[in-house]
């Protein structure tokens, strides 16, 4: 019977080692005898740094140089004709840098729960906790671009001078396209994930007569967002278009002189730059604490202020802004630690030992009692 109790013992051991999760700030001090003192205190920090540079030097330098003109005839005993044909330009210059995005992630967490209750005459318990996030991101751009084209293009600059016959001079036409797009250059896109709704539940309750209970819950959140944008452009565009300058001098005959078109499209499109959007984010929205009425609640509340049975109750709150911090939860039962990492281990492993132990016990029994038959 012994060896079945002790078997027994040790699978209930195992069955309510608890699986750990992380879950959200949750402080109770509960169950302690007379006269005993427990103090929590808890400071909990969790800082972002989000640093981001970027930096940017372009310089495109385009030459071009096309020619079908500068042609002579002269001091010929016919007819003559000079006809160049036609050319056409086309340029295209894109810049596009510095492209931030930020997004300091998800930060939906649980209510923060403290709780002093049930405690033993005479019992002083204190809770002090500390919660702060503080987020920063910083984004350096910095862009620097340069753009020369030089475009020199010619049908024209044709002689035909003392001919004896006619003279025909026809150039071509000259078509030049393109532009310069720079953008979009230096854009930010910045998130940040401030959780500022998360609810809180303090509670004090049936204490014994002449206790001190005192809670003190402190939590901040700042969210800092600096945009440093720096862009110099410089576009330096210079075409040299010619049909013309076509000299026909000195000639017995006709002359017949017809410069060609110049068509002449090009654009310079500056933006969008130093640009973007900063959006701080109140990313979780958590249910309205649990009533106090409620009959699955500790029975009988009574306000955090008002003395019970002769006992002090002080509670103090400060929120700039609500952000709960996933830690594990923490709990003080009759002076024991029996929730926290290091005592959890060992309460699994002399589990594992117990059932060795029983198993071995039992084997043995049964071998004996069979043995001697």
């Amino acid at each position: 019977m012994k060896n079945i109790i002790t078997l027994i013992l040790a699978m209930l051991i195992l069955i309510s080692y608890p699986v750990r999760l992380v879950t959200a700030l949750d402080i109770t001090i509960t169950g302690n005898g007379s006269d005993t003192n427990n103090e929590v205190n808890i400071q909990v920090e969790n800082n972002q740094n989000v640093v981001q540079t970027n930096t940017a030097n372009i310089d495109n330098n385009i030459h071009i140089d096309s020619n079908t003109g500068g042609n002579t005839a002269s001091e010929n005993g016919g007819e003559v004709e000079i006809v160049t044909g036609d050319t056409s330009q086309t340029v295209v210059v894109e810049n596009n840098t510095n492209t931030s995005l930020v997004d300091t992630g998800d930060c939906c967490q649980n209510e923060t729960e403290i709780t002093i209750v049930g405690n033993g005459n005479g019992s002083t318990n204190t809770t002090s906790v500390f919660q702060e996030l503080n987020t920063q991101v910083v984004v350096n751009q910095n862009t620097t671009i340069k753009n020369t084209i030089y475009g020199n293009v010619n049908t024209g600059n044709n002689v035909a001078n003392q001919n004896n016959g006619n003279v025909n001079i026809s150039t071509g036409s000259i078509t030049v396209a393109g532009g310069i797009n720079n953008g979009p250059i230096n854009i930010h896109d910045v998130k940040v994930n401030s959780d500022k709704s998360t609810s809180t539940n303090m509670v004090i309750n049936e204490n014994g007569v002449n206790s001190f209970n005192s809670l003190n819950y402190t939590n901040t959140a700042n969210d800092t967002t600096y945009i440093f944008n720096t862009a110099n452009i410089l576009n330096n565009v210079l075409w040299d278009l010619n049909t013309g300058n076509n000299h026909a001098n000195g000639n017995s005959g006709d002359v017949s002189i017809l410069t060609g078109d110049i068509d002449f499209n090009f654009y310079i499109d500056n933006g969008p730059i130093n640009f973007g959007s900063i959006t701080i984010d109140d990313c979780c929205i958590i249910d309205d604490p649990e009533d106090p009425d409620d009959p699955d609640d500790f029975s009988d509340p009574v306000d955090p202020g008002d003395p019970i049975g002769g006992s002090t109750n002080n509670t103090h709150a400060v929120q700039a802004a609500v952000y709960s911090v996933a830690i594990d939860a923490i709990e003080i039962l009759g002076l024991s630690d029996t929730s926290s990492n290091l005592v959890n281990p060992y309460i699994y492993w002399m589990g594992v030992i117990f059932v060795g132990l029983g198993l071995k016990t039992v084997g043995s029994s049964v071998n004996k009692k069979y043995k001697y038959r």
